[in-house]
């Protein structure tokens, strides 16, 4: 089980997170993928999925939407926690944990 963080998608994009879309495969996986009969993973490796860089850090993380929040799974053992929640309270953004 994960712990998830909610914080306002707006809030945070005026503090200065980018949110983007990218693919999970390129087109030579997707072929691949196709080559050998395995559908499922070449419909996964054509979807796009929403991530952003976690502030302060090298590495980024998927994140849905829900209404006007963001959505992400940040596990206070992981190395997204931490640095992601220090960011949301210098901005005074609240955010809301779910198990």
């Amino acid at each position: 089980m994960g712990l998830d963080l909610m914080f306002n998608k707006k809030r945070a994009t005026k503090a200065g997170l980018i949110i983007k879309r990218e693919r999970n495969g390129s087109q030579e996986e997707v072929r691949d993928a196709l080559a050998i009969g395995d559908v499922g993973h070449a419909t996964w490796l054509k979807k796009e999925e929403r991530i952003f860089q976690v502030p302060g850090c090298d590495h980024f993380v998927r994140c849905d939407t829900i209404g006007s929040d963001l959505i992400v799974r940040a596990n206070p053992w992981g190395r997204t926690y931490k640095p992601l929640t220090e960011w949301l309270k210098k901005h005074n953004i609240e955010w809301r944990e779910y198990s």
